[in-house]
């Protein structure tokens, strides 16, 4: 038979027992960070490259954007997928369609141009909880197709005198910064600096690498 006493050191070793015990680990969530959509919309700037000296001697012309009576603050508008890998990064695709205008001395231009580019994200800082105000800033490597339509006007008596259109690759690097406001809903802001793989994109082909542009943007993204 036990006695009390031994009763109550039973008692007294399972409560020590149960204080000393740690407390179990929580496994990390293997839930994965959800695909989001969205929508974009940004500002396109033809960049400037510098002359180009062509095959009969004569010196063509780069135009730019921002500069001159017939250019405009120019604009495309599109949609996005971003699909993640894991919580440091994940792929984008985003699609682009817009119209882009730059001038130079006695020549301006008009670009129809819509992109297709599939991006890979990096954060550069981490994650918090989904329900908190936070931001997140990272950088992305593209690369895509652009088509365009592109058509060169002399300023003097607006005569059309070169059109181009076609389809090429693109690359693009960018930096951006993410702002969560809730669970299902995002803000971003990014720059891309877009290298087109045709200089026709600009209405005159002198037989260059390519065509610089500016893509600036705002994005809108929903949590699936």
């Amino acid at each position: 038979m036990i006695s009390k006493y031994t009763t109550l050191l039973i008692l007294a070793l399972l409560s020590v027992t149960s204080y000393a015990q740690k407390e179990p680990r929580v496994a990390p969530s293997t839930i994965a960070p959800p695909i989001k959509v969205g929508v974009v919309t940004s500002n396109l700037l033809d960049l400037y490259e510098g002359p180009t000296q062509q095959f009969n001697g004569f010196e063509d012309i780069d135009l730019y954007g921002s500069k001159g009576e017939y250019t405009k603050f120019d604009m495309a508008y599109g949609v996005l997928v971003e699909i993640p890998l894991n919580d440091k990064g994940g792929l984008d695709i985003e699609l682009n369609t817009g119209k882009m205008t730059s001038q130079k001395e006695n020549q301006y231009l008009k670009t129809e141009v819509s992109m297709l580019n599939l991006y890979y994200r990096r954060y550069l800082t981490k994650s918090q909880n989904s329900n908190k105000l936070y931001a997140r800033l990272y950088c992305q490597l593209g690369l895509g197709f652009t088509l365009y339509k592109a058509e060169r006007y002399f300023v003097k008596d607006n005569g059309l005198f070169s059109m181009t259109d076609g389809i090429c690759h693109n690359n693009s690097a960018s930096l951006g910064c993410m702002f969560n406001l809730s669970e299902k809903f995002q803000v971003s802001l990014s720059t891309s600096t877009i290298l087109n793989y045709s200089d026709g994109f600009d209405g005159y082909d002198n037989k260059k690498v390519g065509d610089l542009m500016l893509k600036s943007g705002l994005g809108i993204h929903f949590s699936l």
